[in-house]
């Protein structure tokens, strides 16, 4: 089975396959620049992923006990989605750096 590094890893690498299809081939015309195109894309992508899940905040609001144990399995899923998360913000932008030319981007 797959671990969410591994299916984040995965995700991303199709994100960026779908930027880069979406991104004009030649920058003729006036028009937007590939890099101007995969910028903007990120940038609304960034803007719509949510922030970090507070896991104290979770686990004071929804004890893990014996008669609840799908508290546990909540907070469970908490951790997986905030590394998720946190996957994708450090994804975008280090894809924002390697369009500037920042850093090098690799598959």
């Amino acid at each position: 089975m797959p671990q969410v590094g591994e299916l984040a890893q995965n995700e991303a690498s199709l994100l960026l396959d779908g930027i880069l299809s979406m991104a004009p081939r030649s920058s003729g015309g006036g028009g937007k620049s590939r890099e101007q195109v995969m910028e903007e894309v990120s940038e609304d992508i960034q803007s719509q992923t949510p922030p970090l899940f507070d896991l104290i905040k979770v686990q004071e609001a929804y004890p893990t006990k014996y008669e609840e144990s799908m508290n546990t399995v909540l907070c469970q899923e908490v951790i997986r989605y905030n590394r998720l998360l946190s996957e994708m913000h450090e994804s975008l932008k280090e894809f924002k750096k390697a369009l500037k030319g920042l850093v090098v981007m690799s598959e």
